[in-house]
């Protein structure tokens, strides 16, 4: 119920729910249009259906290339064909050592989960850039700012208490644990949150080497609030001003708000500062788990969505379960 969603790129459905994102989908068209070149090579980084590709390719890039690490890049070099693209080389790529015929000027990716980091594709980006990338190449985006706040909408809270209710009469007092260690997706208004928010990370495409271990920042509270959690969103420069913003001022993006929510309420006070740290695990290719920890010096609260999954994961003999 609580889980945040991890995108299968296997399936269509969810390339749908990305294209239909007008914002992402025009704020990669625009920043293409002016950041490519006719003189450019480009090269696609997890193509997908190959929309960037496409749309680099109408900008008027000399070559496109499209790497993609699933076999929907079948899919996607169709669409090509159909829509009288050619000239897109497409390259089935399982691991990161691919070869392409050049190095390439513009690499575009649309390489960002929720709260940027959720799907773990930052170092294979890393890895295409340093192999792929011209000196003084561009990337689209430059760059990407993790960005969190408190959550003071009880409502976010109450929901996860469905367990204490004793729901046709049976006590599920012992899921509440389970509960409040697992992540989920949220669409947090303004309202929803306590200001400021604070940067966790600034993240510069054309030097970072490796996705961050950990991102930190301390916030202090313009008002002294009760708080049920922290809510965690991305804003990201694609390149000659073209911004994408998915916070909770703006309408809503595919990508949801990731809400690490604390087991007990906890009151903040502006004589207090807070300071918040989410760490990312990332357990393979297509499963980031994450922990994290709130405190004032006086109270701190902690979550883990490692520990149920590590739950889920012990191995059982057949028979009784004791």
């Amino acid at each position: 119920m609580f889980a945040a969603r991890q995108m299968s790129y296997t399936d269509v459905s969810e390339h749908q729910w990305m294209i239909e994102d007008h914002a992402r989908t025009s704020a990669y068209e625009e920043a293409l249009r002016r950041v490519v070149r006719p003189t450019d090579t480009v090269l696609d980084f997890g193509c997908g259906l190959g929309v960037m590709a496409i749309l680099a390719a109408k900008a008027g890039a000399k070559k496109v290339y499209a790497v993609d690490r699933l076999p929907i890049i079948r899919l996607a070099r169709a669409i090509a064909l159909k829509n009288n693209l050619p000239d897109i080389d497409f390259v089935f790529a399982p691991h990161d050592d691919f070869e392409l015929p050049e190095k390439v000027d513009v690499i575009v990716s649309e390489w960002m989960g929720h709260f940027a980091l959720h799907e773990g594709m930052l170092e294979h980006l890393c890895a295409a850039r340093n192999r792929h990338l011209v000196p003084g190449g561009r990337i689209i985006p430059e760059s990407v700012t993790l960005k969190a706040a408190l959550v003071t909408e009880k409502s976010f809270y109450d929901k996860r208490c469905f367990f204490q209710t004793t729901p046709h009469g049976i006590d599920f007092t012992p899921a509440m644990p389970w509960v409040f260690s697992e992540l989920s997706n949220e669409d947090f208004r303004e309202r929803d949150l306590l200001s400021p928010s604070v940067v966790m990370a600034h993240l510069e495409l054309a030097t970072i080497e490796r996705s961050p271990g950990f991102v930190e920042a301390e916030l202090t509270p313009d008002t002294a609030s009760v708080v049920y959690g922290i809510a965690g969103w991305f804003d990201a420069k694609l390149g000659q001003g073209i911004e994408l913003d998915t916070g909770p001022a703006v309408s809503a993006t595919h990508w949801q708000h990731l809400f690490f929510p604390f087991a007990e309420p906890w009151s903040v006070d502006p004589s207090r500062p807070v300071k918040l740290r989410m760490t990312p695990v990332q357990l393979d290719d297509t499963r980031t788990r994450w922990k994290w920890w709130a405190g004032d010096g006086v109270t701190e609260r902690s979550g883990d969505d490692l520990m149920w999954q590590a739950y889920l994961r012990r191995p059982l003999d057949a028979g009784l379960v004791k």
